[in-house]
Parts: C-alpha cells; structure tokens; sequence
C-alpha cells in the first residue's frame, strides 16, 4: 500500500485505491484502476473482504472512482470478472457495464482454466445512467 501511496491516479499505468470504513478505518478491500496511456480509456479491478461482501460498499467504491474518472473525461472503461463470480458480473451490470464478451477457458486460477466476461461501460453511458 506505501508503493502504491507514492502513485498518481492522473498517470499512465495502475494505481490502487484502498477502501476503509469510516466507522473504524478497517481496509475492506481495494479497486484498481489501469488508466491507458491514451488517457481516455481505463481497465478496473476491485476486490472486497469476503466478510465485507452483500453490504453495498463495493458498489459505494465503484461509484466513486467511475465518476471521478468519467469526471477526468475518460471516453471508456472496462472490466473482467471470472464468469463462475455471478455476484461480480451482476455488481458490474447494475453499475452500467455490458457484457461485451466471454473469453472460454481464459485464465488459470485455483488449479483450473476458467472462463472470463468482459465487459464495458462508455462514458455516453454513464452520464445517462448517472442522471
């Protein structure tokens, strides 16, 4: 996290932000973002403590950082979740991605190859979604 700390989320490349409670300041997870080096497009990736899950702070998380990143004038951003994480995909959807594609047998993890969605949300989108 100190890595990460020194990064600068305006810049090419990952940056990690840290998800705390405010109760508490108990790291609950992360979200991370691959802003491209175009600057108009970003890959995201989040994780939350599996204790944590079911009670909207995911969905708090990823709110904030896609509308501080369609805010910086992003056109585009995507994400991929493992197709058995029907949560992750549905969590994704009711922020405003598409399902754009499925990747068969795409990633190995957990000693097995496993399927990846790919999905996408436009800018155009969110600010609809967002209104």
């Amino acid at each position: 996290m100190r890595e990460f700390a020194n990064g600068d989320p305006a810049e090419p490349g990952w940056f990690q932000y840290a998800g705390e409670l405010k109760a508490d300041g108990a790291l609950v997870g992360d979200v991370g973002v691959l802003l491209h080096d175009n600057r108009m497009q970003a890959e995201l990736g989040y994780t939350l403590a599996a204790e944590r899950q079911g009670r909207g702070y995911a969905t708090e998380a990823l709110r904030a950082v896609l509308d501080d990143l369609f805010t910086q004038g992003l056109r585009r951003v995507s994400a991929e979740c493992d197709a058995r994480n029907t949560p992750s995909a549905r969590l994704l959807e009711r922020l405003g991605f598409q399902l754009e594609g499925r990747r068969p047998e795409y990633t190995w993890i957990k000693g097995e190859w496993t399927d990846d969605l790919l999905f996408g949300l436009p800018a155009e989108r969110w600010r609809t979604l967002a209104q």
